[in-house]
């Protein structure tokens, strides 16, 4: 199944306090996207155990968008040949014309790796005779994918830049983007601006 966009975030929860705006926004112009959360976010300090892929499943859909989890370990999510290898599939398979990622300039090691695979992924699924490499078996049952465009959203765990690419105006839907806030974090999340 093919999708518009994959966005390849470290733990639920990345991609909606990244871009959760944007997600509402290209889901309401009919865009399909997939996000993939490298880790199931467990153990957690704030939950019990499957609490947040209850949260994350129900934020997905409020927003308008799929997901999956892959099965990396949090607080130990690693780069990796395969890590890499595993994403450039998703990346064939799904063949999105964006790819999202997470910014490396962060304070989360999960954070860091996570841009680093995702950058490797996408250059690795674009690249053919896979069948001719030890351990690229992986990739030889899809073919090729080369995307439009990588975007690195700006993470609030990182620090502020200097200057961007480019902003989204998101105010339309901003208060279905605060409701995905209010149910991952809860009412104590309400007053905070995001």
């Amino acid at each position: 199944m093919s999708y518009d966009a994959l966005v390849i975030a470290a733990h639920p929860d990345d991609a909606e306090a990244q871009m959760g705006g944007v997600l509402a926004k290209l889901s309401d112009r009919g865009q399909r996207i997939l996000l993939v959360d490298l880790s199931d976010g467990e153990p957690t300090d704030f939950g019990a155990r499957g609490e947040r892929a209850e949260q994350a499943a129900a934020a997905a859909a409020i927003l308008g968008v799929e997901r999956i989890s892959l099965t990396m370990q949090d607080r130990l999510v690693a780069d990796s040949l395969p890590a890499r290898l595993e994403v450039a599939r998703l990346i064939r398979q799904h063949r999105p014309r964006w790819v999202f990622g997470t910014g490396e300039a962060c304070v989360h090691p999960d954070h860091a790796a996570a841009a680093t695979i995702v950058r490797a992924a996408v250059f690795f699924a674009r690249l053919e005779n896979w069948d001719q490499v030890p351990g690229g078996e992986v990739l030889a049952s899809h073919a090729p994918w080369k995307i439009h465009r990588l975007f690195f959203p700006h993470c609030k765990m990182e620090p502020g830049w200097s200057d961007a690419a480019f902003a989204v105006d998101v105010s339309g839907v901003y208060d279905r983007k605060r409701r995905v806030r209010i149910h991952l974090h809860g009412q104590r999340w309400a007053a905070r601006a995001l």
